[in-house]
């Protein structure tokens, strides 16, 4: 992608996906008018309109911010989205649209499931022994 703007992205994809700004709103849950302010850079999109953008488009989040480092005061600076947001949370801004998948799964869970879920994880990953 050559766009240099979050706007020029977003529009770009809109567009290369053949979604007019009204059915991306829809998707979006927003106004067609957010979508025109997104696409214009007069409006940053929240961080969950940006998930759901990388979901749609099927492209990485990162795909919407600057190349600069994660956690960095300049990333910070040019992203006044992330603003307050502390140096870990900053490095979970760029999760792939199957790390989107697992977490909106990981939400719809109960606590129990939750729980099994971080064990089976933590058992998968190496982290932690097989329960026997």
């Amino acid at each position: 992608m050559n766009s240099t703007t979050l706007g020029e992205r977003i529009r770009e994809l809109r567009i290369k996906n053949g979604y007019s700004q009204e059915m991306l709103a829809s998707l979006l849950g927003v106004t067609r008018q957010s979508v025109s302010h997104y696409e214009s850079n007069r409006r940053i999109p929240t961080l969950s309109s940006l998930l759901r953008l990388a979901e749609l488009f099927q492209v990485p989040v990162d795909t919407f911010v600057n190349r600069i480092p994660a956690g960095s005061a300049d990333h910070v600076r040019e992203n006044t989205f992330l603003v307050g947001l502390s140096a870990d949370a900053l490095n979970y801004t760029n999760i792939t649209p199957l790390e989107s998948q697992l977490l909106r799964y990981f939400r719809a869970m109960g606590d129990d499931d939750r729980e099994q879920m971080i064990a089976l994880a933590e058992t998968l990953s190496g982290k932690r022994n097989p329960v026997q």
